[in-house]
């Protein structure tokens, strides 16, 4: 929360002066031009994320219940440098990856995945309403009854990966330049996916379910900030909001039993990439006439 709210006064006070085109020395700030057009990125990242209290709610055979209200945070890996630079873990993080293109100097696509983690907090005391016949402990019928999220009830996790797979658009605007060399540019955006996490779920102490699915949408504003070094290579930080709705969870290994979640989702980003220039930069000529007599 407090780089969203560094970001925001951040963006704030740049833009009371953004009407004016400054030059002083080495320096601009504003309004000049920034060569973007035709321009490949990637970039590679990493992110810390917060998300909203979730109802969620399973169905199948002999069940048929939803739980309200559950906590749940995100698991970023401590970071170390096998962890974090191996290759061999390079996905195990929550990270950030995204290729993109300038159409002109303002406007960016991009596609790629966000790999954020979504786990919810065991023992806690959550309401039940529905019912539960798979005769084991947890048979009966709930009212907004009180029970504690204990192992043997229901572990729920996105945690190899809430993959949000999406693509953005983004505006971007100058801010900064030291000699063309260094610029600091500002970048607001907006972006669609699909969902695709890697539950880890054991419900009812039925079979223990593990893999990928395709269980729902997602959608997503952002602004950030964009550091780039002689043209090449540039530090990107961003905040995002968004919205995800889940209604095709699989939590067990019967392919019948579903689950069902929405929530919105706060998410930090530091990024690392580069540019590679597709469109050669056309050249500028002048010809002196001298006139005869």
């Amino acid at each position: 929360m407090k780089h969203l709210i560094l970001l925001v006064i951040l963006s704030f006070s740049l833009s009371l002066f953004s009407n004016n085109d400054t030059t002083s020395g080495d320096w601009c700030l504003f309004n000049f031009k920034v060569k973007n057009k035709g321009k490949l990125y990637f970039y590679w990242g990493y992110n810390r994320d917060a998300y909203t209290r979730s109802d969620i709610s399973f169905k199948g055979e002999g069940f048929n219940f939803t739980i309200n209200d559950v906590k749940a945070y995100d698991r970023q890996t401590p970071f170390g440098w096998a962890a974090y630079f191996l290759p061999e873990n390079l996905t195990i993080p929550q990270t950030n990856t995204k290729f993109g293109y300038f159409i002109n100097d303002h406007i960016s696509i991009n596609f790629g995945v966000d790999h954020m983690k979504y786990v919810a907090q065991q023992f806690q005391v959550l309401s039940v309403t529905g019912d539960i016949n798979t005769g084991g402990a947890y048979d009966g019928t709930y009212e907004n009854d009180e029970i504690t999220m204990a192992r043997d009830f229901l572990k729920f996790e996105h945690s190899d990966g809430l993959n949000y797979v999406n693509s953005e658009i983004n505006y971007w605007h100058s801010l900064v330049s030291w000699k063309n060399k260094i610029i600091l540019q500002g970048l607001g955006g907006a972006g669609v996916g699909f969902i695709l996490p890697k539950t880890n779920s054991t419900l009812l102490g039925l079979d223990r379910y593990d893999d990928f699915q395709i269980a729902g949408y997602g959608l997503d504003i952002k602004y950030g900030l964009n550091l780039r070094f002689w043209d090449y290579f540039f530090i990107q930080s961003e905040v995002k909001g968004g919205f995800i709705h889940m209604p095709n969870i699989q939590p067990t290994m019967r392919k019948s039993d579903k689950a069902n979640q929405h929530f919105f989702f706060g998410e930090y980003t530091l990024l690392f990439g580069f540019n590679v220039p597709l469109l050669k930069q056309k050249k500028e000529f002048r010809t002196t006439i001298t006139p005869s007599f």
